[in-house]
């Protein structure tokens, strides 16, 4: 037989929410016995921050960080309320409500949007107008090619003697000035295309513009958003007392507000509520003799709170036993019978982290073995 200490407890063991900090307890939202939910405010340490205004800005950056991307930014609210308290959470809040600030200037002085604009206006202009040189150019074409065709029949009425080579040089310069004109005409119209180019161009740099600057400033946005939940979290852990599944609740130290606290203390224990219970035992079993223990061999639990000689033992069986040592101890966990009747037919009822003394039966010997046992190993010896 091998004995540990022991101690009893359910399918989630009882969990004590110690205070992080030095302190006192200013709301207190509980009361001893009561049931309480999952993540349940249970008490709050004092500090600068106002719990109700910051569950309001608390909602609000949860809700923006989880849907920024659909909600219509500008449309927020962001002149600075300086009635809120909210302490040490009130910098990253400032913080975000100027970076909205800042995103909200974006959207409303507009810039590259409204210089595209312009642009996209001295696009269509000039589109006009090119339509409006190609009009020109076909004007000028025709009058080229009837131009031509009079310079062709006064070359050969020269030729022939018909007429002066000063008549015959000046239709020569009147076929050139029109072939210039529709030359330039030409020019015009490239010239403008080069310019719509360089415009269309520029609209594109200033929509890659935009989109980058408008990506920024969500970005940085979020980041602030961010900086202020992350930091609200670590506020909650500072000063809110939460339970950290439903339960019941048991007060440990704190009674009512404005008790001091120090950091470590136990303030309240929650106890699962459980439908079903698994009751087991958890044994620190010492290094001596631990390498005789096996999963399946049975355990005498006794109570320390039911003495066995009045209300007998508890009986259950060897679960798992732990790889690895502590230096010190191995942990044996106990699978313990639901009905906790003990040997003397007696039901005890059941408390979390009830202490025990628990005998691992490593070998069943026979009376006789159990008298002889010893007086051989001294002859062994």
């Amino acid at each position: 037989m091998v004995t540990a200490k022991a101690t009893l407890s359910g399918n989630t063991p009882p969990a004590n929410i110690k205070a992080r900090l030095n302190g006192k307890i200013t709301q207190l939202f509980v009361e001893d016995k009561q049931q309480v939910r999952k993540d349940e405010v249970l008490a709050i340490i004092e500090n600068t921050c106002n719990y109700a205004h910051y569950k309001v800005v608390y909602s609000l950056m949860d809700s923006l960080n989880q849907s920024i991307e659909t909600t219509e930014i500008e449309k927020l609210p962001c002149a600075e309320n300086h009635s809120l308290q909210l302490g040490e959470l009130q910098n990253y809040y400032s913080g975000f409500l100027k970076q909205l600030k800042s995103y909200k200037n974006f959207v409303q002085i507009d810039y590259q949007r409204r210089k595209i604009n312009g642009l996209n206006l001295q696009i269509a202009e000039y589109t006009r107008y090119t339509e409006n040189l190609q009009n020109l150019v076909n004007l000028s074409q025709k009058d080229l090619k009837l131009q031509e065709k009079q310079f062709r029949r006064d070359s050969l009425l020269h030729l022939s003697g018909v007429i002066s080579a000063e008549e015959y040089e000046k239709s020569a310069s009147q076929f050139l000035q029109k072939k210039g004109s529709f030359q330039n005409s030409e020019n015009a119209i490239s010239n403008t295309k080069i310019q719509i180019s360089n415009l269309e161009q520029s609209v594109l740099d200033l929509e890659l513009q935009y989109q980058q600057q408008k990506e920024t400033q969500i970005i940085t946005l979020k980041e602030s958003i961010e900086a202020f939940l992350a930091q609200a979290h670590l506020w909650e852990q500072n000063y809110l007392l939460k339970s950290p599944f439903a339960g019941k609740i048991v007060f440990s130290k704190i009674w009512t507000n404005f008790q001091n606290l120090n950091a470590g203390d136990v303030v309240f224990t929650v106890i699962a509520a459980e439908e079903k219970k698994e009751i087991t035992a958890r044994a620190n079993l010492p290094l001596s003799g631990a390498g005789k223990v096996k999963k399946g061999q049975k355990v005498n639990l006794k109570l320390n709170d039911y003495p066995f000689q009045e209300f007998g033992i508890l009986q259950g069986s060897v679960q798992e036993i732990s790889a690895v040592n502590d230096g010190e101890n191995y942990t044996v966990l106990i699978h313990v019978k639901q009905s906790l009747q003990t040997n003397y037919k007696l039901k005890i009822p059941f408390k979390q982290n009830m202490q025990a003394s628990a005998e691992i039966i490593t070998e069943d010997l026979p009376l006789a073995a159990r008298f002889f046992n010893p007086i051989k190993s001294l002859f062994l010896n």
